[in-house]
């Protein structure tokens, strides 16, 4: 999830949505945090070719943002957007959108997503991630491939199959 503010935006496909043990341990997290309202978003809606908003989230062509924060998602398959990207910046369909997919904030985090092989070095040359997290969806392979690359290359690399959810605190006005 994404927490902006007062509000939580969970990436999450409808069959999670609807069960009840989850929406409660959502619900909990917003009680915890203070937020006042909570939304869903679909996977399908970062793939998606032109940006649209849930909450204060800009999404689609593979990329999630609000301010100060980027977040990529790849698939091994090349599912990602990256030739879209330059659609999502240059015709938001307002400047708010525009400007919370501006390249000059760096991208926060890199996440690998699914079955397949990655080219991890060419990922982090063309992004420049801060964060690489590797879904529960990666094979081991890969996995180990990844975090022994990130290991040697001094990039943080957070494994969401071994270590949880991954947490990135941001102050959006310590720019």
């Amino acid at each position: 999830g994404m927490v902006q503010g007062r509000e939580l935006v969970v990436l999450q496909d409808s069959s999670v949505a609807a069960d009840a043990y989850v929406r409660r341990r959502i619900d909990a997290h917003a009680r915890k945090w203070g937020l006042w309202n909570t939304m869903s978003l679909a996977p399908e809606a970062l793939s998606t070719i032109s940006p649209t908003s849930t909450g204060s989230a800009v999404h689609g062509a593979g990329l999630w943002c609000t301010d100060g924060l980027r977040v990529r998602f790849a698939s091994s398959n090349g599912a990602s957007g990256y030739a879209a990207e330059s659609r999502i910046l240059a015709d938001g369909e307002s400047p708010a959108l525009a400007s919370k997919a501006d390249r000059s904030v760096a991208l926060s985090a890199l996440v690998l997503q699914g079955p397949g092989r990655f080219d991890i070095e060419a990922l982090v040359a063309a992004h420049a991630p801060q964060h690489v997290v590797l879904a529960p969806t990666m094979e081991l392979a890969s996995r180990r491939y990844v975090r022994r690359w990130c290991e040697e290359h001094a990039i943080h690399c957070h494994d969401v199959r071994r270590q949880g959810a991954f947490i990135l605190d941001i102050d959006p006005h310590a720019r």
